[in-house]
């Protein structure tokens, strides 16, 4: 009882309900991250097996994340714009769409791969099947970033750190799988998919569970869209009608319907300045409990009253302003996800997963697999790192950001030639995936703490496009590099 009194002294979470639900929440939410990218990872862990599953004029590796980001960024525009202009987001409904979409496709890929005989059917349809796969990827990204930042900075640090947790464990299952079936493509298919399947098994009841049975799940819902409803005006009333009594005979003109609604809501706004409210003759100690139900009754008809009116002009200027709001508070944030995404994602599957290779101390496929590792423990290295309270601006992330690029380009260059220590290129990748991971999640939870509270499902989205624009341009340049450069 001592230490869980000392952890709800720390205030880690969500001061607003009991510790058991925060530490639920925390590990719901880690599983909700560990499903971000759990086919994307599933697929690039078994790139040993699709580097040369077809016999095609086009490599599947460098062919696939073209189409795959692309797509990626529109469906983030999308969720960019439903989170603008919607009023009620469909949390549910789509956090429901995503993990269902994972089973279907987790299920079908390995079918596709081992019963489709001609290889340019084979090639193109799996092709189409990881492009869906980006659906439930942001999908599940903007859902729950979402409302991970409606609960608390905490529980978005925990889905991040669930998010690189993901790619170690589909790492894992990939080395599982591989050791089993060495020589078995079909089987090793089978295992792999039908492995990665699991965290979504798991974590799909856990969120139902979480939403039935945390209520703040759905106050913190509603409370988004209650900010979605009213514009900046509306809200202020609101607070203003908070602050000090409404006077009683507004409430008996509107109990009696001898003014119409437009007349009560001017006559409202006018008495609840700080001013009338101060000097008014009935302090809220002398107003009586009846005439106090009477104020609450004319306070939610009134309320009532203005969210059922239609959007107005006015409404989606104050939507216009938001937006362009939001953008302006966290744009450093969202070039410096950008410019990281980008150059991992060149890098990453330029050099460590292109480059040929020499297998006298180790097969390919095995530094393929290790390769990977090292990059999916670096990245949650640096999910755990960035936990530590360093108090970066956000000019130095971006510097940051940049450096890091500007470092690895005579890398690139020179471990273009053949490379024979495939533990120094290990040691590398550790390197290279935990300044990915460790600025990249500082930039986004940056954006985060810069935003208002009635903005973070925008935001969360924000970060999505720009994590998908960097990945889209990065594997655009991989695609042209991977064509333009020479073949060892």
């Amino acid at each position: 009882m001592g230490c869980l009194k000392k952890l709800k002294d720390l205030k880690i979470g969500n001061p607003d309900i009991p510790l058991w639900q925060n530490i639920f929440t925390m590990i719901c939410f880690f599983c909700f991250g560990l499903n971000f990218l759990i086919y994307y990872n599933a697929v690039v862990n078994m790139g040993d097996l699709l580097s040369d599953e077809f016999d095609y004029s086009l490599d599947f590796m460098s062919t696939y994340p073209i189409f795959l980001n692309w797509y990626n960024f529109f469906i983030a525009f999308g969720l960019v714009l439903m989170a603008t202009f919607i009023k009620r987001f469909p949390f549910n409904f789509l956090a429901h769409f995503s993990f269902i979409l994972y089973l279907i496709l987790f299920v079908l890929s390995p079918i596709v791969l081992n019963y489709i005989k001609s290889d340019v059917a084979r090639f193109w349809v799996m092709i189409v099947i990881v492009i869906i796969g980006g659906t439930p990827c942001q999908v599940n990204s903007s859902v729950f970033m979402s409302l991970a930042g409606l609960f608390s900075p905490t529980h978005n640090a925990i889905f991040l750190i669930g998010s690189s947790a993901g790619g170690i464990i589909s790492s894992c299952l990939r080395l599982a799988s591989g050791a089993i079936y060495k020589n078995d493509r079909k089987n090793d298919y089978f295992l792999s998919f039908y492995l990665n399947v699991i965290p979504v098994v798991i974590t799909y009841p856990l969120y139902n569970i979480m939403y039935c049975c945390i209520p703040h799940t759905k106050r913190v819902i509603r409370q988004s869209y209650a900010k979605s409803n009213t514009t900046e005006q509306q809200e202020i009333e609101m607070q203003e009608s908070n602050s000090g009594p409404i006077s009683s005979n507004i409430a008996d003109k509107n109990d009696a319907n001898s003014v119409s609604g437009e007349n009560d809501k001017n006559e409202l706004q006018d008495r609840k300045t700080p001013e009338n409210a101060n000097n008014s003759p009935h302090s809220r100690s002398g107003i009586s409990e009846e005439e106090q139900e009477i104020n609450n009754t004319a306070k939610e008809s009134i309320t009532k009253e203005v969210s059922s009116e239609p959007s107005t002009e006015e409404e989606h200027d104050t939507i216009g302003k938001q937006l362009v709001r939001v953008l302006k508070t966290i744009w450093v944030e969202l070039l410096s996800v950008t410019i990281d995404y980008f150059w991992t994602f060149c890098v990453f599957a330029g050099i460590f997963l292109g480059i040929p290779y020499d297998e006298s101390k180790l097969e390919l496929s095995t530094s393929l697999q290790i390769n990977t590792f090292m990059f999916m423990i670096g990245d949650a290295v640096a999910r755990v790192l960035y936990m530590i309270p360093i108090p970066w601006n956000r000019w130095v992330i971006l510097a940051f950001s940049i450096a890091r690029c500007v470092f690895y380009v005579p890398l690139f260059i020179y471990y273009y030639d053949v490379y024979t220590n495939p533990f120094l290129m290990f040691f590398i990748m550790l390197i290279f995936s935990t300044t990915h991971g460790y600025f990249a999640s500082h930039a986004i939870q940056l954006a985060f703490t810069h935003s208002q509270l009635k903005d973070m499902k925008m935001t969360a989205n924000f970060c999505n496009l720009g994590l998908d624009l960097g990945l889209a341009l990065g594997a655009t340049g991989l695609f042209i590099l991977n064509y333009i450069l020479p073949d060892q």
